[in-house]
Parts: C-alpha cells; structure tokens; sequence
C-alpha cells in the first residue's frame, strides 16, 4: 500500500516537474490569487521577474497592485472585477484577455492572461492566472493594423486597379477594380483570376504566373486586355509581385486603364497605314507617269530632234560655198541641235527607270550605275550576284527606285570620287547597299521632313515590310542600305 503511494506521488512530481517545463518554455508566469479576497498567495520566478519584484515580494499584495490605471477606461474595484471573473469561469470554466499591467518600478507593459479557478490543497479557492509579456507583439500588431488601414484607404482612393491573388482565385480587389470591370466585390471574390483575360492572352498570362512563383524571369510590367461584365474590351498596363500574406505566397498586382491610349495608338497605326499605302499608290502612279514621260521624250522628241539636225545638215551641205556665213549658222544651229539631242537623252534617261522591266535586275542595276557615273564622272564598282535573283515586281521596283535615290544623292550632294553598289540575296532578306566617299550626310538631313526623297525610300520599304538605313561621316561619305524580306509581298 505504502510502496502504491510512493509510485503514485512519484508519477505526480515527473508530471509537475514536465508541466513546469512546459510553462518555463512557453516564457509565462504563473500566480496564484486567493478568491475571497484577491490576494496573491503565490508567485513563481518568471511572475516575479515579469513584474520586477523579488521572489515572494509579491505574496499577500491585493492583485490590483498589478493594474495599471488607464485614463480611458479607469480602474474598477476589486469586487467588481472579481464578480466579472467569477461569471465568466462559472459559465465557461477559463477566461482570457490582454491586460495594461505594471512593474513594480511603475513602467506599464501589456500582458496576455488566461485565468481558470482551482481548489487549491493549501489556500482553498484559487485563481490561476498564467501571464506573458505581449508588449512587443501588440505593437506589432498595431503597426499591421496601422499598415492595413494605411493600405486600404491608399487603395480605395487610388485610380489604380489593385487586387491581391493566389491560385485559388481573388482575395482583394479595390473599388476602382469594381468599378473598371462592373462586378460587386462578392461577384470578383468567386470569379477565377483569369476568367476576365480575353481568351488569347490567358496562356501568356498562365505562364508568366507559373514563372513568376517558380522564380523564373517574368516580366513585372505588362499590357494585359480585359473583358469587363458589359461585354467591353479594355487595356490595363499591370505590374504584379509576389508577397506573403498569413503565411502563403499571393500576387499583388496593380494596373492603369490604357484604353483610350491603345485606341489612339491602333487609330494611328491604322491612319499611318493609310498613308504608307497612300505614298505606294502615289509612288506607283509617279513611276507609270515618269515611264509614260521618258518614252514620250525619247521616242517622239529625240526622233524629232534627230530628223531635224539631218534636215540642217543636208541644208548646209546643199549651200555654195560662197555663203559663208550661212553655213557658219548652219554649222551652230547643227551644234546646239546634238546638244539638245543630248540633254533629251540625259532627261530621258533619269525618267527611264520603269523602261528597264525587260531587264534582269543585276543587268538593270548596272545599267544604272553606269549611266549615272559616266555623267557624273564618276569611278564606280558594283557586286552583284550571278545568275541575277528572281524578285517581285514591287520588291525589283524599291531595289531600282532606292538605288536612283541613293545615286541622285550622292551625285547632287556627295561631292565624291567613287560610287560602290552591292546586292546580296538569299532565302530570307535582299539587301541593297549603295555607298559614295563623299562628305557624308548630315544627321539632322536623315530625319528632316523636308528630305522628301529619303522619306519615299523608308516609306516604300516599310510598305514591303523593311528597312532603310543611312550611315553618313564626313570624309568617309554616306552609305544607304536598303533590307526587305524575301517572299511574296503580293506584288
């Protein structure tokens, strides 16, 4: 018997000396406070130390002395707050809260307190009232509500979009969202995040949502359209992050409506388109007018030309040899009429361009090269390929009109020595480059409205889905490059 209540008594101290542990790890101090009175009758060294007393120090003292005053809510008598606690244990058996204490040096802190009645052997009707220092979590704790408030009231003032995501759906959105998309916050709450992306961009949107929470490069700015509940389709600019929020990983993401910027931006695209295919047109036309003209000229007035010079010359040839001064006017009428003759050729041929159709292009392009060096009196190399390409009639066409412009230029403005062309063709891009070693153009030249010749040519390349670029310094020259894909362009 004796040795069951040794066992019994053995077993009871392991299991206070564990509980012991337990409450010396969870940081908390224990007091004991008698009920009929709310005296402390007990203490141990974590309470005491809490509250800046020494061991015992404590023991006999009215638990109120723990209190701390609180202007707006000031102190109750002892009674009162028994007949509180003793409600509360009786009806739930515990009781808990956060109270304002005091040290002994007077200091005030914040303790979390959790009291249940016991039947204590020695001191009868006790409360145990098991406390932890909380003051450093309250404040953290108002600092978060302070930060939330702070962030609810910047987000529901805000233009921007804000909402907060995880893969389960939406967990914030701000009233602009509401008011941007048509749906009421409870409707957005049950809607899928994507279920509001136009169906093209969900899969880039997926990916980049996948990405971005594996640690993958994401773009954090981007253009997202949006179908809002009336069936419209609208532009946001959006950035999204990933933070942690209760322990899980969200998407914070904000947006701008950009809607009518993207309407303007598609009306220009569109207006600009018109005026490329404008500039084609007038282009096209120009050409057919310009080969209309140089046939005229070389074949109704060059021939004109030619049979009136044979005409003075058989009239000069026909006078007596006495009229000397007749056929000296003869012989100067015979003169100007070959340098007439020449000057339609001339005219002729920078006209002609278009009457080059029956050649191939390397043939044409050397044909050209050659007529404008030889007037200008310049030296020239060309690099061409063999056999010549097979390009489309609008492809052939900007590669021939680049190349009169480029010539022009350079002839007109370069003041150079030497000309050099070069074509290079293959699967996927023709590349016309024409340089001279003049004194290169000027930069401001490059970009100038008034430079009508140099906006034709970035305007007929843009048409076929290419480039134009100038490269100009001074003593080296200007070196144009023409790049347009190959393919069919529909010409």
């Amino acid at each position: 018997m004796a040795e069951s209540g040794l066992k019994n008594r053995s077993r009871t101290d392991v299991a206070l000396r564990l509980h012991r542990l337990v409450l010396d790890h969870l940081g908390t101090g224990i007091l004991l406070v008698a009920c009929r009175d709310q005296s402390i009758v007990q203490t141990d060294d974590r309470a005491d130390a809490m509250f800046g007393y020494k061991p015992g120090e404590l023991v006999g003292r009215p638990v109120s002395v723990l209190r701390a005053e609180d202007d707006r809510n000031p102190s109750r008598p002892a009674p009162a707050i028994a007949a509180t606690l003793s409600e509360a244990l009786e009806r739930d058996g515990t009781w808990s809260g956060d109270c304002h204490s005091v040290r002994k040096d007077r200091t005030t802190f914040w303790t979390r307190l959790a009291i249940f009645g016991f039947d204590h052997p020695e001191f009868g009707e006790v409360w145990v009232n098991v406390q932890a220092d909380v003051t450093r979590q309250r404040e953290v704790e108002r600092k978060l509500y302070r930060h939330d408030s702070m962030f609810r009231a910047l987000a529901e003032a805000s233009r921007a979009t804000i909402t907060v995501t995880d893969s389960d759906g939406f967990i914030y959105a701000n009233p602009r969202f509401e008011e941007l998309t048509g749906y009421t916050q409870a409707e957005i709450m049950a809607l899928r995040v994507d279920s509001l992306v136009v169906p093209e961009s969900k899969e880039m949107i997926a990916n980049q949502a996948k990405a971005r929470i594996r640690g993958e490069p994401a773009p954090s700015h981007f253009v997202i359209p949006i179908i809002n509940r009336a069936g419209e389709r609208r532009w946001l600019e959006a950035a999204a992050t990933l933070t942690e929020l209760d322990g899980r990983t969200v998407t914070l993401s904000t947006a701008v409506d950009i809607t009518e910027r993207e309407r303007a931006l598609v009306a220009l695209k569109r207006s600009r388109e018109g005026l490329r295919n404008l500039a084609v047109e007038l282009q096209r036309v120009r050409e057919e007018e310009r080969s209309a003209i140089s046939r005229k000229v070389h074949d109704q007035l060059g021939q004109a030309l030619a049979a009136l010079k044979m005409d003075v010359t058989m009239l000069a040839t026909a006078l007596p040899a006495a009229a000397t001064e007749m056929r000296s006017r003869a012989a100067t009428m015979t003169e100007f009429l070959g340098n007439t003759i020449q000057m339609v050729r001339n005219l002729s041929a920078e006209l002609r361009y278009g009457m080059f159709d029956e050649l191939n292009l390397t043939d044409a392009i050397e044909e050209v090269v050659a007529d404008v060096a030889t007037r200008a009196g310049l030296d020239h190399e060309v690099d061409l390929p063999a056999p010549s390409p097979s390009l489309s009639s609008r492809q052939r066409s900007a590669v021939l009109r680049t190349l009169q412009e480029a010539l022009t230029n350079a002839m007109c403005h370069g003041h150079g020595t030497r000309l050099r062309v070069a074509l290079r063709v293959t699967d996927q891009t023709v590349v016309l480059e024409v340089s001279d070693d003049g004194r290169g153009i000027a930069s401001d030249a490059m970009t100038s409205p008034t430079s009508l010749g140099l906006i034709g040519m970035r305007e007929r390349a843009l048409s076929l889905g290419g480039t134009v670029t100038l490269l100009g310094r001074d003593g080296v020259g200007t070196t144009v490059t023409l790049t347009l894909p190959r393919g069919d362009d529909g010409g």
